[in-house]
């Protein structure tokens, strides 16, 4: 594996510290806080933090990446409820045009509880609609070893030009799973929600 050399740029402030980690003339982590006095403390968390970047030239090495509108995505959300007065549904739909004529009708249909009026019907099926109207990104990478990274937490990841999108930010891990063999640690994790 090709090691690369990363420059790292500490300023501590009279109210702030800020940590700055430049690989190959880029930035590729950069955050300041305040210190609330608490100097050394903050630092130190601040240098944990960009101690776990995974990008292309650090920790990274291997990950398969998959975009698709085929499993959860929705451009149409129906939404029927029973009227027992009627005998039939009262209908509540939300749709996107645009992504209609980008990918084809792609319509949710659920049937929802009798006890929900009009308005939280209607809230639910736009709620439905922001969540489900999006092409779904999963990420699964390979990397050498972070200790204590664990599901749950988020981690800074460095991946230009990844497919459809270039991926520079803190993104939430879902799976982690470790391997500690002779000397070597790695470690496999999996991200979704990467956004547009």
């Amino acid at each position: 594996m090709k090691q690369t050399e990363l420059t790292l740029g500490i300023d501590i402030g009279s109210t702030t510290a800020k940590v700055v980690l430049v690989e190959d003339g880029r930035i590729i982590y950069e955050k300041y806080q305040r210190h609330f006095s608490q100097v050394r403390q903050k630092t130190l968390e601040l240098l944990a933090e960009a101690a776990g970047v995974v990008g292309e030239k650090s920790l990274l090495t291997n990950y398969s990446y998959k975009t698709d509108i085929d499993h959860e995505t929705y451009n149409s959300i129906k939404l029927a409820r029973p009227n027992e007065e009627t005998g039939r549904a009262d209908v509540f739909q939300v749709t996107d045009s645009g992504n209609i004529s980008r990918w084809g009708l792609l319509q949710l249909y659920q049937s929802v509880d009798t006890a929900l009026n009009d308005a939280q019907v209607e809230s639910m099926a736009r709620s439905m609609l922001e969540y489900h109207n999006r092409r779904f990104r999963t990420l699964k990478v390979q990397a050498l070893g972070l200790v204590g990274l664990r599901a749950g937490q988020m981690l800074m990841l460095d991946i230009p030009k990844l497919g459809d999108i270039s991926l520079h930010r803190l993104c939430l891990l879902e799976r982690v799973s470790h391997t500690f063999q002779n000397d070597l640690h790695t470690m496999d994790f999996d991200v979704q929600e990467l956004g547009e």
